[in-house]
């Protein structure tokens, strides 16, 4: 086990002590991170005052995270996006995507992104279970956009609609549900490093 994997753990669990009861109210779930070459740990916001500590086999999880050591401690030192490391498959994700269903409630569609550089992504915003997969399937609308711009309009640093303003973004589709694009973007911007 990575004393530096651990270490962030611990400082998890310090910040869970401290805060514990409004991050319980507020996100209602058990996470597991499963970090290769390092351990596994169980951050429960779910019971109690929450709790995080070195997971079992036997923990039962409502979202488990597997990712690599270094891109665990990539991502906890804000060097790499949550969200490109999951569309780049760096990050696997299991179990109760409760922020997809969430988005699923506001945005109901089929996303098509073709994104120059970073290869094709469908994400299913219709379907009971919200899905986002590699490649290119059915979809209400197919954006089209470097990857470069992809990320900062993910990130908040470049406006989507000023984007599509200056040609940077290519819409094909449903019109109406590629201006909730935002609220997608919104949702899944990281909140806190915890």
């Amino acid at each position: 086990m990575s004393p530096r994997a651990a270490e962030l753990f611990d400082m998890m669990s310090g910040a869970v002590d401290e805060v514990g009861p409004s991050l319980v109210s507020k996100v209602k779930g058990v996470i597991k991170f499963d970090v290769s070459g390092a351990g596994a740990w169980l951050v429960d916001l779910k019971n109690g005052k929450g709790s995080v500590k070195p997971a079992t086999a036997s923990d039962k999880a409502d979202l488990t995270i597997s990712l690599s050591e270094e891109n665990f401690l990539k991502m906890m030192d804000n060097k790499l996006n949550p969200q490109q490391a999951f569309m780049k498959g760096l990050v696997k994700i299991k179990g109760n995507m409760g922020l997809a269903m969430k988005l699923n409630v506001k945005v109901k569609g089929i996303i098509q992104f073709d994104i120059t550089g970073a290869g094709k992504w469908n994400l299913d915003l219709k379907s009971a279970t919200p899905a986002l997969t590699e490649g290119v399937k059915k979809a209400d609308v197919t954006i089209t956009v470097k990857d470069a711009d992809f990320v900062a309009i993910a990130m908040g640093k470049l406006n989507a609609q000023q984007a599509f303003m200056k040609g940077k973004l290519k819409l094909k589709g449903n019109m109406t549900l590629a201006m909730k694009l935002p609220v997608v973007f919104n949702a899944l911007k990281p909140q806190s490093k915890l």
